[in-house]
Formats: C-alpha cells, sequence, structure tokens
C-alpha cells in the first residue's frame, strides 16, 4: 500500500514501481494521515503489518533553525 496525500507524487511512485517492481500488488490511496477516519478504513481494509513513515523533510539544517516543524510533521501530519 502507498499512502500519499498529494496526487502526483502517488502517481509517480506508483508508476514507478510497477515498472521495477510488477510482481508486488501495490495498493495506491489517496488520503491524508489527519483524516483519522479514512486511515482506520484503510487499515481495517488492506490490514497492513509493518509501516514505514516517509513523509519527513529532507533539509536538516533548515529543520535545526526550526526543530518544531519537524516534530509537527513527524508526529501529527501538520
Amino acid at each position: 500500500m502507498l499512502f500519499e496525500r498529494a496526487e502526483s507524487p502517488l502517481y509517480e511512485i506508483d508508476l514507478e514501481l510497477r515498472k521495477t517492481c510488477g510482481h508486488l500488488n501495490i495498493v495506491p490511496v489517496l488520503g491524508d494521515i489527519r483524516d483519522k477516519n479514512h486511515l482506520r478504513k484503510i487499515f481495517d481494509s488492506l490490514k497492513p503489518q509493518t509501516v514505514f513513515h516517509a513523509a519527513a523533510y529532507k533539509h536538516v539544517p533548515m529543520l535545526e533553525i526550526q526543530p518544531w516543524k519537524a516534530l509537527e510533521n513527524n508526529t501529527s501530519g501538520r
């Protein structure tokens, strides 16, 4: 399962994974982790065994100046 709130990146990674890992059963899901009802529905339906959280800011020097933004993004999806 790929879970993403931005349609274009979700579409692009879905295409890339289908090309390189065609043997996998890939399920792209458009959603926002702040929508707890939708997230619960998806988890109840697809029952993932492992979750990798990759929605992090990438520029460490910027986040060292504003560490609260990294904390918000990685803990509550803001």
